[in-house]
């Protein structure tokens, strides 16, 4: 380079007071307080889509013991065994799990009912502790409907 353009910029650096290394500092710590943050986001994330897909599995393991569900004498029971074994099966405790069942409709050869899976777990925070917050719950609620018609025969409570 020649020396003239080179001059004014050798003068610009010695009277530098070091404005750029702090702003440097100040953007690295940006940058890691953003990174820390989606760490603890993405793994908030991850925990909620593994609920998700534990739920989905409970929810469609119904369409296998639909014999059990139809001839019990407690269905919401029933399905809150079923819901505990899927769960523990993938990896959850059966606390993390419960079942809301409803029965919308009871005939000698029908049962329609909806259900509402509830699924809950804690996140522990890595980045976000200097803020305070140490735990993050995290809830999931797959709801699911379910008709049992033209059976032959539904067994309910009371019916012979």
């Amino acid at each position: 380079m020649p020396r003239s353009v080179c001059l004014p910029m050798r003068k610009r650096l010695k009277n530098e007071d070091g404005n750029i290394t702090i702003l440097f500092a100040v953007l690295l710590i940006v940058l890691f307080g953003f990174t820390g943050l989606v760490v603890d986001i993405g793994g908030m994330y991850l925990n909620r889509l593994h609920l998700f897909e534990v739920g989905q599995i409970i929810r469609d393991a119904r369409f296998n013991e639909t014999l059990a569900i139809d001839n019990s004498e407690n269905p919401e029971a029933t399905l809150n065994d079923i819901a505990d074994t899927y769960a523990v099966l993938n990896g959850l405790d059966e606390s993390q799990v419960s079942v809301d069942y409803y029965q919308t409709k009871l005939t000698e050869t029908e049962r329609n009912y909806e259900l509402d899976i509830n699924l809950t777990d804690t996140y522990d925070c890595v980045f976000i502790k200097i803020f305070g917050i140490d735990t993050q719950t995290i809830n999931v609620t797959i709801h699911g409907t379910s008709t049992a018609a033209k059976s032959p025969r539904i067994w309910a409570p009371g019916r012979k």
